[in-house]
């Protein structure tokens, strides 16, 4: 196959289309002009309105909070994941980086750390214990004896029980 044989042909995906073509995909950039034209006439509608907003004009940046300082800083929009740091508190990657981005969201949110520890401090009402009666205040939900004293004799009990049956 010589040189001149290989111009008509495009590339492996676009076989057949000239490059110079109206409708090649690496040229055309506005859709809405070509919808007319029966140019994309084959392709859908919604495929043609995910093409339309993709290439729509956009605001070039937006202004927002930075979620590491508080600070306001210019986030460029457009496709891709929102950019949610400044420039200055951009994480590090792995996990000293997230440890760091953690520590500095503690320091500078003391409310939200406080509220959010006294959430997970319960405080169990008193309860008798199972064995002696006595009242006593349990570290854990589940506690049904007061000392190690009664859960052994709790267990004794228990056992003797097993037997019997």
């Amino acid at each position: 196959m010589t040189a001149t044989d290989k111009q008509g042909q495009g590339d492996s995906c676009h076989n057949g289309i000239d490059p110079r073509h109206p409708a090649f995909p690496s040229r055309e950039k506005n859709v809405a002009d070509f919808r007319g034209k029966g140019v994309l006439s084959h392709v859908p509608p919604h495929v043609l309105e995910r093409l339309e907003r993709a290439f729509a004009e956009k605001e070039e940046s937006e202004e927002v909070r930075c979620v590491g300082c508080g600070e306001l800083f210019e986030r460029p929009v457009g496709r891709g994941r929102p950019r949610l740091y400044c420039p200055d508190c951009v994480p590090a990657v792995g996990v000293a980086g997230a440890a760091e981005m953690a520590r500095r969201w503690r320091a500078l949110n003391p409310e939200a750390v406080e509220a959010y520890n006294r959430a997970r401090r319960v405080s169990h009402e008193r309860r008798p214990c199972v064995e002696c009666g006595e009242e006593f205040t349990p570290n854990r939900v589940d506690r049904l004896v007061c000392s190690e004293r009664c859960r052994g004799a709790r267990k004794r009990r228990q056992a003797k029980a097993r037997e019997a049956a």
